[in-house]
C-alpha cells in the first residue's frame, strides 16, 4: 500500500525540494496545491531545507511578514494598524525578545535586596515605565513585590504605550 501524498510519511523527491527552493517566495498555500501536499508539510520540509517560506505580496498584504532581526529565522508579530492603515510590525520576535531581558537581569532584586530560589522569582522592570526603551540604563532587576508596588506608585500603567 502506498503513502499518501501530503501525510505524515510522504517521501520527497529531489524534484519536489528543487520546486521548493525555486518557488518559496509565492507562499506556503501555492506550493501545497503545485506540489499536492498539505501547507504543514511544506514548511515541515522547508524547515529541514532551510529555507524561508514568505507570504506574496499582495492587494491585503502589501509586504511580506518580516524576520526576526536577531535570530534571522522566525517572523516577528504585528504591532496592529498605523494611522495610514498600514500594518506595523516589530523588530524581534517573541523568543528573542523574551530572551533579550534575560542578560540584564541581576542575582538580587536591587530595591530590597531578595535573593531568590529561583531566578524566575525576579523581574526586570523599565525605571521609566516606558517598555520600548530598553536601553541598559533604563533596566532594573526587581522581586515581584517591589515590581508591583513601584509600578503602582509611579503609575506606569500609563505610561506603557508612550513613544
Amino acid at each position: 500500500m502506498g503513502r499518501k501524498k501530503g501525510s505524515v510519511n510522504h517521501i520527497w523527491s529531489d524534484w519536489e525540494d528543487q520546486k521548493l527552493r525555486s518557488n518559496a517566495d509565492k507562499g506556503a498555500t501555492w506550493l501545497a496545491e503545485f506540489i499536492g501536499v498539505s501547507k504543514m508539510s511544506i514548511y515541515a520540509r522547508a524547515y529541514r531545507l532551510n529555507i524561508k517560506i514568505t507570504q506574496p505580496r499582495s492587494e491585503i498584504n502589501e509586504s511580506p511578514r518580516p524576520i526576526c532581526d536577531i535570530c534571522k529565522l522566525r517572523p516577528v508579530g504585528s504591532k496592529g494598524y498605523g494611522p495610514r492603515g498600514n500594518r506595523r510590525w516589530q523588530r524581534i520576535c517573541s523568543g528573542c525578545k523574551d530572551r533579550s531581558y534575560t542578560r540584564y537581569k541581576k542575582d538580587e532584586c536591587e530595591l530590597c535586596g531578595f535573593k531568590p530560589q529561583w531566578k524566575g522569582q525576579l523581574d526586570i522592570d523599565h525605571i521609566d515605565g516606558n517598555r520600548h526603551n530598553n536601553d541598559f540604563n533604563n533596566l532594573q532587576t526587581l522581586c515581584a513585590n517591589c515590581h508591583r508596588l513601584k509600578t503602582h506608585i509611579a503609575g506606569d500603567t500609563g505610561k506603557r504605550y508612550a513613544s
